[in-house]
């Protein structure tokens, strides 16, 4: 049978998911609830929202159709996202599929995303934003641990003393844990130190961040000035 149901209305699955709307038509045969107008869904330390949405209780999964809006905060034990070096991150793309089984989160369309890391201001560790056309993000043992991007890849940093960096590539691996970019694909980074530009390109580099750091192979230039330096590997500093 099918039911539908109209103002305030709140989904909260067995497993911890929450989803509240003001119109969702529910088919038992399927355990399926569709929702077309805006909602806000939560589960553990994970919240966020989107214009449409199907959740598929019995499969543990949630499709967000339309504006989609996903933040994640510090949790405590056993929480997805819950890691010590992440104050916060907030996603943003067009549509999302939410994975809950294989723990795993699919972004597509203009993605944006933006992560604080804990501490922010001291260390070198600040804001990291990030954009691609689509991108995948995975859980591990209840961590944030990898967000693959693809199509336009911009990341823009900073120093601690708010000296940028912008690195653009074909596609790339966010790893979390050590904040570990691995680029690939007509990669281009420029920074800046004490008014002295550097611009970098090759087609593949690994940059560690919170070191400021970038190893780079396959036509490797880097330029800074007047002075150049080329080869098929070269490890830099942003920040020299």
């Amino acid at each position: 049978f099918r039911i539908f149901f109209s103002g305030d209305v709140r989904i909260d699955t067995r497993d911890r998911l929450k989803v509240n709307t003001d119109q969702l038509t529910y088919t038992k045969a399927t355990e399926t609830a569709d929702a077309e107008e805006y909602l806000e869904f939560s589960r553990d330390n994970i919240s966020g929202r989107a214009v449409g949405a199907v959740v598929k209780i019995a499969g543990k999964t949630l499709e967000l159709l339309k504006d989609v809006e996903i933040k994640a905060g510090p949790g405590g034990p056993g929480s997805e996202f819950a890691r010590a070096d992440v104050e916060r991150a907030t996603l943003r793309s067009e549509s999302a599929f939410v994975d809950q089984e294989a723990e795993t989160i699919d972004l597509k369309g203009n993605v944006d995303a933006l992560v604080v890391p804990a501490g922010k201001g001291s260390g070198g560790r600040t804001p990291t934003k990030i954009m691609s056309s689509n991108a995948k993000a995975f859980v591990e043992e209840k961590e944030l641990r990898r967000v693959d991007l693809s199509g336009g890849v911009v990341i823009e940093t900073s120093n601690a003393g708010g000296t940028p960096a912008v690195a653009k590539s074909s596609k790339a691996t966010y790893l979390v844990p050590g904040e570990v970019f691995e680029l690939e694909g007509d990669v281009r980074i420029d920074s800046e130190n004490n008014g002295r530009a550097t611009r970098i390109a090759s087609s593949r580099a690994v940059y560690r961040q919170a070191a400021a750091t970038v190893d780079l192979t396959g036509g490797a230039r880097v330029t800074q000035g007047t002075d150049s330096v080329a080869g098929d590997r070269i490890n830099a500093s942003l920040y020299p």
